[in-house]
């Protein structure tokens, strides 16, 4: 048997208008398949959620799409991403009224001309604005 490890984590809590970069929900290139690695960070918001039932969420898609204008796949890639995210809170019974999704493209990179592949992946991600609570 594992043995048990328990982490205390404490956290700032949140109000409206705050936002808060998922760092670690990271996408495949081209794709709105979650990284293996990102399961982590994906049930760390599921269980915010779940502690904090009265706060409602909009999830931001973005790309990574540096020299290119902010084109019409660039922002349905990036709803299909936030879409991702909203799916899985769903499965998890989160309520529909709290959750809400949009994709902004390449509108709003972290790395406007990436220089290495860690600056392009961060551009593909997830952040999460607290609309309400």
């Amino acid at each position: 048997m594992d043995p048990v490890v328990e982490v205390e984590v404490k956290l700032t809590p949140v109000g409206a208008g705050e936002r808060v970069v998922l760092d670690d929900i990271r996408f495949v290139g081209n794709e709105d398949k979650v990284m293996r690695q990102s399961e982590a960070s994906l049930l760390l918001l599921l269980r915010f959620m779940q502690m904090n039932p009265k706060v409602k969420i909009e999830i931001e898609g973005h790309v990574n799409g540096p020299t290119f204008k902010n084109t019409k796949e660039f922002i349905e890639l990036s709803t299909a991403r936030a879409r991702t995210v909203y799916d899985f809170l769903l499965v998890n019974e989160v309520e529909p009224p709290r959750l809400a999704y949009v994709g902004k493209g390449n509108s709003r990179m972290l790395y406007p001309t990436p220089k290495n592949k860690e600056e392009s992946e961060a551009n593909r991600r997830v952040e999460i604005n607290v609309v309400g609570n």
